[in-house]
This record gives structure tokens, C-alpha cells and sequence, in this order.
């Protein structure tokens, strides 16, 4: 993991060739970037240091690589036909590699202003951001702490800039400055197709909100860059030989295991073995908060997904199963916008459901009735147990960002309008 991530931080260092510093100093990205279809940090193996310790960029580095970076994304969404739009997946996730033919959807070529800056500032080195993190940069660089800019007169290049307020004083647009009356700006077609000419270009920043100046001391380890890395095909799969360290015949409605497990601890991994059928009480619906919550890593009281910490996997009987975090503290009890894996076949029927943990990596399996095994979902977590990337059967992200995950919990499963049974419960352990 270190090898991967500090090569991927010895090479962004490398592309920052020039300084920006002062305010309002014009400052222009150097020409010949690579920017084409790939690029040459995540995948190098040109340096194989390995340090234990790393140490944030000083401010004037960060301002080079925000330079730097928003060149290479202004001429890779031009050169690559990106057209304006609301992106579903963040870019700078979507497009992690910049390599057209490893994108994980190439399909779409869609970037907006916030998108834009989103994506800049990931490949900086702000890593930590929700896979649809372009909606809420106000949230985010407050949690940040980036420094508050209310005059014009104080911008400079690399402040996140927002303009265009509504009757409320929202902001319609946001960009980057680049340096004086420059900018790096994805909001409309003709900025991104370079109708305007090559990126950045000159524009004087106009009904001005507010500016945020990025602050390099709260940029997140890139340890959690290694969450975007596919889990390893070898952890957590379900083994043929496990000990079994408990076993319940049945249960109806709401299940409340009193094993506590740690992975790492006692065993490598632990499994969540039962024949599930989940249908909701109210006929037709298909609300996913209306379903059987199949739980990993949760609390040892209430085992509900309002509990904070654990990961849960929601069954109504549709063919799609809903992704739960638990968020903790007041204000995030409980993660409203959740994703979604397809399933092969509902639970109206029962079906035979397999929950593997192996620590940093955790899977869902689920039987069919052609007797085929189906990975559901796969969930990679950072080490600090507050991020994940989630990936569907066809190994497709499907949610990043915070997930807020206990080092040590219980298996369980509780309904909320929902019919739910279950068969042959069983934790094994390897």
C-alpha cells in the first residue's frame, strides 16, 4: 500500500514545475502537460521509496500542484470531448486514472463547474471526498478548514472562487483562480471544449460571493488512495473449512447476536451465514428504508442502522438491495442517500446470504436459485475506518466517501415494515 501511495505522491510533486504565489499574481501553467489519455502517477514504478511518516505540502506547494493539476484536467476534458453536466459519480472517481480505456464508466464524459473543482483538488491530494462531492464544496471546505476569502482584493491563484448569487445568495458557479483575472473553469461547454481558448484563460472574476484558500495541513493522508484499488481477489471469500462459533435454527423479524467479533484478533476473517426472505409489510412498496437491514461491525445495543459505526445492506424484495452506513454523532445518525447493487433474483423467496469480513475488505454473496454463488457487493475501507469504496458485481464503484465503520461489532439483522424470516443462522470464523 505505502509503495503504491508514495509513488503516487513522489510523481504528483514531480509535475509541480512552477510556483504561484502573492495575490493576484498572473500565473500561467506550463505548456507540453501531459494530458492526453493516461496519466503517470497511480501505475509508475519509478520510485520505490518507502517512508513511514508522511508529511502534508507546504501552501505553496499545494498552490503549484492545484496548478498543475487543473491544467492537465482543463486539457484532458477538451481533448477527450467532455461536454457540461451533472455528473452521477464525482470525476475525479469516475476518472481516478485519466486513462480512457480503464475509466470505470467511458462512457461518460460529463463534467460542471464544481465537478471541475472537485476534481482538481483530488488529484492535489484532497482524497477524501463523497462520490458525488461536487454538490456540497461549501460543506467540505468548511470541515477543511479552508480560510474564508470576502474581498476580490485578497483572491489568488488557487482559491476555490464562487460567484453568480441567486435571491437567497447561493452561488450559481464556482472556479478556480489561476492567478490574476486567470482561471481554470469548467461551466459551460465553451470553457470545456476550449472555445475560449486554452485553459487558463482570462476572465475578471464578477458578482463575487466568497473564495476559499485551501489549507494543506487538513489534506488527508493519501493512505486512503489505496481504497480505490480493486480489493484483492483472495480476501474475503467464503472458505470451505471455518470453524463454526455459533448457530440458531430460526428467527423471525429482528436478530440480536450476542457473539462480539474483531477480524485480525481471534481470526483472519469471520462469515455471517442465513437463509433470508425479506417482503414489505406495505404492498408495492419499494422504499428502501422499508426492508430486512442486514448488518456488519454494528452496536451492541440497538442494532439499527441508527446506531453509529456498521454497515448494512438493506433486502425489500426487489432485485435491489440498498447500501447503508452508519454515520455517528447527532448530526449524521443515519446516511439518507444510499446506493444501490442489483441483485440476480429478490428475497420474496429465500435465498441463501453470506457476509464475509476480513477487515479492511468485507463481501455480501448471495445463492441463486440456479445454484450459482453471486458476489453482491464488495466494500474496501481505508485504515482509519471513516472512507469506503463500494463496488457492485460487475466491479463498478458505486459509492466513495465517508462511512463511519466499528474496528469491532456484531452480525445482525433488524426490519423496519418488513416481513422478515430466517433459516440456519451461523457464524463461522477462519
Amino acid at each position: 500500500m505505502k509503495k503504491l501511495l508514495l509513488r503516487t505522491l513522489c510523481l504528483i510533486c514531480a509535475l509541480s514545475m512552477f510556483s504561484c504565489a502573492g495575490n493576484n499574481t498572473d500565473t500561467t501553467a506550463p505548456s507540453g502537460t501531459d494530458t492526453a489519455t493516461e496519466e503517470t502517477s497511480p501505475t509508475t514504478e519509478e520510485n520505490n521509496t518507502v517512508v513511514d511518516e508522511w508529511t502534508p505540502p507546504t501552501y505553496e506547494e499545494l498552490v503549484e500542484r492545484l496548478m498543475t493539476e487543473g491544467k492537465v484536467i482543463a486539457d484532458f476534458i477538451r481533448d477527450n470531448n467532455f461536454i457540461y453536466g451533472d455528473a452521477e459519480i464525482n470525476p475525479a472517481i469516475n476518472w481516478r486514472t485519466l486513462n480512457v480505456k480503464e475509466a470505470i464508466n467511458s462512457k461518460e464524459r460529463i463534467v460542471a463547474c464544481d465537478r471541475m473543482v472537485s476534481w482538481i483538488l483530488f488529484r492535489a491530494g484532497f482524497i477524501d471526498q463523497d462520490y458525488r462531492h461536487g454538490l456540497n464544496l461549501y460543506r467540505y471546505f468548511e470541515e477543511h478548514d479552508f480560510e474564508l476569502i470576502e474581498s476580490t482584493r485578497n483572491v489568488k491563484a488557487g482559491d476555490i472562487v464562487f460567484v453568480n448569487p441567486d435571491s437567497k445568495g447561493n452561488p450559481g458557479h464556482v472556479f478556480m483562480c489561476a492567478g490574476l483575472n486567470q482561471r481554470y473553469d469548467g461551466g459551460s461547454n465553451e470553457r470545456i471544449n476550449g472555445t475560449k481558448g486554452p485553459q487558463p484563460f482570462t476572465e475578471p472574476i464578477g458578482n463575487f460571493v466568497r473564495a476559499y484558500r485551501p489549507n494543506p495541513a487538513k489534506m488527508p493522508n493519501p493512505a486512503m488512495l489505496d481504497i480505490y484499488t480493486a480489493p484483492a481477489e483472495d480476501k474475503a471469500v467464503i472458505a470451505e473449512n471455518s470453524t463454526v462459533i455459533f448457530e440458531q435454527p430460526s428467527k423471525e423479524g429482528t436478530l440480536a447476536l450476542s457473539h462480539k467479533y474483531e477480524p485480525g484478533k481471534e481470526y483472519s476473517q469471520y462469515e455471517f451465514h442465513l437463509n433470508l426472505k425479506s417482503t414489505s409489510e406495505i404492498a408495492g412498496s419499494t422504499e428502501p428504508t422499508e426492508a430486512s437491514f442486514v448488518g456488519v461491525r454494528i452496536t451492541d445495543k440497538r442494532k439499527t442502522a441508527r446506531d453509529p459505526g456498521g454497515i448494512y445492506l438493506a433486502f425489500n424484495g426487489t432485485k435491489q438491495a440498498s447500501l447503508f452506513f452508519g454515520r455517528g454523532g447527532d448530526r449524521y445518525s443515519w446516511n439518507y442517500r444510499p446506493s444501490f447493487v442489483t441483485l440476480p433474483e429478490d428475497f420474496s423467496t429465500a435465498h441463501k446470504l453470506v457476509v464475509v469480513d476480513a477487515g479492511d475488505v468485507i463481501k455480501y454473496y448471495m445463492d441463486s436459485s440456479d445454484g450459482n454463488r453471486y458476489m453482491i457487493c464488495s466494500i474496501h475501507l481505508s485504515e482509519e475506518y471513516d472512507q469506503a469504496v463500494v463496488r457492485d458485481h460487475n466491479n463498478r464503484i458505486v459509492y466513495s466517501g465517508s462511512a463511519v465503520v466499528n474496528k469491532d461489532g456484531y452480525f445482525g439483522v433488524w426490519s423496519y415494515r418488513a416481513n422478515t424470516s430466517m433459516t440456519d443462522i451461523a457464524i463461522k470464523a477462519s
